[in-house]
């Protein structure tokens, strides 16, 4: 349960410098660049004693798949969603991995759930409408899309890797695979968009933050459902929006840039939700 409660402030810290420092550059070159700067951390976790460095063919597939809808689809869609709202809104937004998750556990995997799981993922589901403003003219329909296929993306990939350690895979090298496949598919957005050298050079150390911060996320997440369901690992993520709205409190400079009442509010409801859906009963 800590490895799940460790990746969301994993991705709570890329979340947030990704609003405070990043902006103006396509979402799937931002998401080929911060991959490399944090496939170091994947390479030295390798180095993690969790057992035989194991695969099997149906896990590769597993991982690979896993690996192009978390970042070629998930991360650059979170980036798109997050430029558009708030660290704070894009966060609360891909939240809805809770809902999705939640789901998927109990229909694919046959994962046990309560009620008082379901209760959970209803005040996550209020939190984003909270997040979103409301009916506000400024409201960003985009950024909600943006932010829903991020929770999607999120849990697909979810089952997507307790599949692939279900069928005899080892969960460092399943993100190791993940993360290989992430790079080669968002390289082709990259291409086409790629990012000037004199803006490289601006923006490596938030990139470096953003691609370490979320690359030790994505290991505490794979190993965390070795043991925890996908209803339980992806709910206990969403404590992301907290961390980020702290975070922005904390070095936010602009207006824009820091979280609003409604965002604080959304967030606080978001890890309730989060802490319920994880109570498992007998």
């Amino acid at each position: 349960m800590l490895l799940a409660l460790g990746s969301g402030i994993g991705f709570a810290i890329n979340d947030a410098v990704t609003k405070l420092k990043i902006k103006g550059n396509s979402s799937m070159s931002l998401t080929f660049v911060s991959l490399i700067f944090g496939l170091p951390i994947i390479l030295i976790s390798l180095l993690i004693p969790i057992g035989k460095l194991t695969m099997t063919f149906n896990s590769l597939i597993f991982y690979l798949i896993a690996g192009i809808v978390n970042f070629t689809i998930g991360r650059s869609s979170l980036y798109a969603s997050i430029s558009r709202l708030s660290s704070s809104g894009g966060s609360i937004l891909s939240s809805t991995s809770a809902l999705f998750g939640f789901l998927m556990g109990w229909i694919l995997l046959d994962e046990k759930v309560t009620v008082i799981m379901a209760i959970g993922v209803i005040l996550i589901m209020i939190s984003v409408y909270i997040a979103s403003g409301g009916f506000k003219n400024n409201l960003s329909l985009t950024g909600i899309i943006f932010g829903l296929i991020t929770g999607l993306s999120i849990a697909i990939a979810v089952v997507l890797i307790k599949l692939g350690d279900q069928n005899g895979g080892q969960p460092v090298l399943g993100t190791l695979i993940a993360y290989l496949s992430g790079i080669a598919f968002s390289y082709i957005g990259f291409k086409r968009n790629p990012i000037k050298v004199i803006e490289l050079k601006r923006l490596a150390y938030p990139l470096a933050i953003m691609g370490t911060a979320a690359a030790a996320g994505q290991i505490m997440r794979y190993i965390a459902l070795l043991t925890a369901e996908a209803s339980v690992v992806a709910p206990l993520q969403n404590i992301r929006p907290v961390v980020a709205t702290f975070i922005l409190l904390a070095f936010g400079i602009d207006e824009d840039k820091r979280p609003k009442k409604y965002h604080w509010i959304a967030a606080i409801l978001a890890c309730i939700g989060a802490a319920l859906v994880s109570i498992k009963f007998a």
